[in-house]
């Protein structure tokens, strides 16, 4: 009998069991699937949605935005996904064509809308003066560049909020409650890197490719690019690089993963300057920008001159 009794435990347990797990798959089943193109964008929607949705990314680490183009396996998982937030960038316009022709169903968000967007301009490289010059890189005449200031960041909670609820009705307050909480937190990292930053205001900020506008302009830095016109620069454009970095003591070249670094190596080597790389695209945004606004001051901060007599 006891025996009878164990087995009947042991049956209903099992069943117990399986009905937790189709409910946990049913549940699962139910989460929209949202796709996003760059790590960034996903740190930002776990913000908001934490595991309410299902996220799919499409640039992997050390991939490069503007020649990146999506894996058929991709565009096969896509097919079935729910929304995508869109960043603007020049690989998701042919994408999202090819998308909505086998789902005509897929909601696009735009999370960059309502952001003050810079022109393309921000390509700038030094002409035969030695000045900078802006070009435009055929990219289009918005700068995308616009997660990296917590300002940009924090127009784009409230875009991603109101995306997840449309996707996810029953999670609006959720997404309401996290939204506030984002912002607050971008404007606390804002004043964070405004005190940090304050003392090197004015300072050239000497990159490879020119992501970092944004960046710039919210702190009062300059940015000039090696890179020009999305090609590497000429022998006279370098030359003439060269020579803005010695007037202006340039002390680091910033250059990025997905880049070739030798132009950058080039120009530190002829200046007696170092290189120092920062990722645009980490996905651990918050972390990323304290560090990189950290990197930057120390490349900009003029060290202590030397008092008479003093030893060098």
């Amino acid at each position: 009998m006891n025996d009878q009794l164990f087995a009947g435990y042991r049956r209903a347990l099992l069943l117990m069991l399986f009905v937790v797990v189709l409910s946990g798959m049913a549940r699962a089943a139910e989460r929209p699937r949202v796709y996003v193109g760059l790590p960034p964008q996903r740190w930002l929607v776990q913000q908001l949605a934490s595991n309410r949705v299902e996220i799919g990314l499409l640039l992997a680490p050390g991939q490069n935005p503007h020649t990146f183009e999506p894996a058929a396996r991709q565009v096969k998982e896509m097919v079935a996904a729910d929304g995508y937030l869109l960043m603007g960038l020049p690989f998701e316009r042919a994408l999202l064509q090819k998308l909505r022709a086998v789902n005509p169903g897929l909601r696009v968000f735009d999370l960059t809308q309502g952001i003050p967007r810079r022109e393309q301009s921000g390509q700038a490289h030094v002409g035969h003066g030695g000045a900078a010059e802006d070009h435009d890189d055929g990219c289009g005449a918005a700068d995308p560049h616009v997660w990296l200031t917590p300002a940009g960041m924090g127009i784009m909670a409230s875009n991603a909020a109101v995306a997840l609820s449309a996707l996810d009705p029953a999670g609006r307050e959720w997404y309401e409650v996290r939204r506030v909480a984002c912002q607050q937190a971008c404007a606390q990292l804002d004043a964070e890197l405004r005190a940090l930053l304050a003392p090197v205001r004015g300072g050239l900020m000497l990159t490879y490719h020119a992501s970092w506008g944004y960046f710039a302009d919210a702190y009062g830095l300059r940015q000039v690019a090696v890179e020009a016109e999305g090609r590497p620069p000429t022998a006279r454009q370098l030359a003439a690089l060269m020579d803005l970095a010695m007037q202006e003591q340039v002390r680091y070249v910033f250059t990025e993963p997905p880049y070739d670094p030798k132009p950058c190596r080039t120009v530190a080597r002829q200046i007696g300057a170092e290189v120092a790389v920062i990722d645009p695209l980490a996905e651990a945004w918050d972390r990323n920008l304290r560090a990189i606004a950290a990197q930057v001051r120390k490349a900009l901060e003029r060290p202590p001159a030397r008092q008479e007599g003093q030893m060098p």
